[in-house]
């Protein structure tokens, strides 16, 4: 795979960052407008658990991985030697190697951030949800 084609793997993964961010604040407005429902008694603590369930798992999903040391996670953590010293076994220009570079810190920085969102998030609707109960 070329630096070129690794930058725009990169890329792709900020796009998909930012899908998954829209995601999140979605999820975060349909917490906000929990318990506006118009069932109450047990029924309403029965759907509310099961409301509450289904978001977390939800965003369990959505939940970035950014473990291992391939992909994204390999390139945001290589040092300049090893991106030179990739680019050394191929005709690319060393501009390109470094791009990549910098587009994958992006990236996982995003991810980072979308990690610490989801997370909240999933802390606030069980806490919101324990103490509708």
């Amino acid at each position: 795979m070329t630096a070129r084609e690794r930058a725009e793997l990169a890329e792709s993964h900020i796009v998909r960052g930012d899908t998954k961010a829209s995601i999140v604040a979605a999820f975060a407005l349909g917490l906000a407008s929990l318990g506006k429902g118009n069932v109450h008694g047990p029924l309403a603590v029965v759907a509310g658990v099961l409301v509450l369930a289904a978001l977390v798992m939800a965003l369990l999903v959505i939940l970035p991985r950014l473990g291992g040391r391939t992909g994204i996670a390999l390139w945001a953590d290589a040092r300049s030697a090893a991106v030179l010293e990739a680019q050394a076994d191929t005709e690319e220009p060393a501009a390109s190697w470094e791009h990549l570079h910098v587009l994958a810190r992006i990236a996982r920085r995003k991810y980072r951030l979308i990690q610490v969102a989801i997370l909240l998030l999933a802390a606030a609707a069980l806490v919101g949800g324990i103490g509708a109960l």
